[in-house]
């Protein structure tokens, strides 16, 4: 499991950043690498706990400079996050994407979500934009 998360508000200043590459760039591209850190933790620590494969199979890498991918990478990640039931709640705007794992008949049978990945993305995501919007002002005085 493997997902994109885009900042907004930041994109276009991301954009540019990505072609000056100087040394506000590299403090960026730390503050996305801390953070991606972070969220990689946290999921880790609020993964559930069978055997440990799954909490072991999270980590977070560069994909390239400004570029982070933090991953599940048990094929069974999904289920433990969005649960199996069909009456599952689902956070806003993953509808679609955790209606594939979604099995359960409507009366609930199935497994219950024990979600860990998407919680510690929402609570990381306005922390690492805060520190890049503090760092940009900082730099532009």
């Amino acid at each position: 499991m493997s997902f994109t998360i885009q900042l907004s508000g930041l994109q276009s200043t991301i954009n540019r950043l990505k072609k000056t590459g100087d040394d506000i760039a590299k403090e960026v591209d730390a503050e996305f690498a801390a953070g991606a850190e972070k969220i990689s933790t946290s999921a880790k620590r609020l993964c559930p706990v069978d055997t440990g494969l799954l909490r072991s199979s999270i980590s977070a890498s560069r994909v390239s400079f400004l570029e982070f991918e933090i991953v599940a990478q048990k094929d069974y990640a999904a289920y433990v996050e969005f649960g199996t039931k069909s009456n599952v709640t689902i956070p806003k705007g993953l509808e679609a994407y955790a209606k594939r794992f979604q099995r359960g008949d409507g009366t609930g049978q199935g497994v219950r979500a024990q979600p860990y990945f998407f919680p510690s993305v929402y609570a990381y995501q306005p922390v690492i934009v805060k520190n890049i919007i503090k760092l940009l002002r900082e730099k532009r005085k």
